[in-house]
């Protein structure tokens, strides 16, 4: 739907135009003289410019509104379909629906967090930890509030970037305390790294780790190439 330019038309930003009236053709009065019957017909044909304009912008909205409303139709099972009678435009319909599961996706956000919150390195590996981290943040960013459209604005890049912070630290407070040291310096560290940044480090300082025996995670599994008798 982004991708056409038509996610506007769901949210209601782009707002039905009204329909243009077709301009009425100048009347002459009897005694009009050629320069007064010249202004009327050059104010006419002004009119009837700004007519044809605005009957562009009006027959362009209803073309992408009912491609906007087709895909949003065709996206949906038939009990939802029902739900939509007697609802004009694809806002109103997306509006309804939004109001219908708000409820439904608040409580699946919670439920995520909580998982989210409940996560612990354990037995794994950081590597295999931060897939798990990542897939939860995944979920959580589906279920969320939505940057703007395309995500570019100073407000979204601020937002992102708090974000971002808020992550690293969730995920090196829940390592194992072997990675006080190397967590320290990442959150020391100027400018601060991102997670992905911080990785290799952290896989780095849980190779040194295991190689001194004091890390409770066990080796990665290795296969041998073995030579025939």
């Amino acid at each position: 739907m982004d991708g056409q330019l038509l996610w506007g038309y769901l949210t209601g930003e782009q707002i039905y135009p009204p329909r243009p009236l077709l301009p009425t053709p100048p009347t002459y009065p009897p005694h009009a003289d050629d320069d007064a019957k010249s202004a009327l017909l050059e104010a006419f044909e002004a009119k009837m410019e700004s007519y044809q304009s605005d009957l562009g912008v009006y027959e362009t909205w209803l073309r992408e509104e009912k491609s906007a409303k087709a895909i949003l139709l065709a996206s949906m099972e038939v009990n939802l379909l029902l739900s939509l009678r007697g609802l004009a435009t694809s806002h109103l319909m997306w509006d309804h629906l939004r109001r219908s599961y708000e409820i439904r996706n608040e409580a699946m956000y919670l439920a995520v967090v909580e998982e989210a919150q409940s996560l612990r390195q354990l037995d794994s590996t950081v590597e295999d930890f931060h897939r798990q981290m990542t897939a939860v943040w995944h979920r959580l960013d589906n279920l969320g509030a939505e940057f703007c459209g395309g995500g570019t604005c100073r407000c979204c890049d601020r937002h992102r970037d708090q974000r971002d912070i808020l992550r690293l630290h969730e995920f090196l407070s829940r390592l194992h305390p072997e990675f006080e040291t190397v967590r320290a310096q990442l959150l020391t560290h100027h400018p601060r790294p991102s997670l992905s940044e911080a990785m290799p480090e952290l896989r780095a300082e849980e190779t040194r780790l295991r190689a001194g025996g004091v890390t409770r995670v066990p080796p990665q599994p290795s296969v041998l190439a073995a030579t025939p008798p």
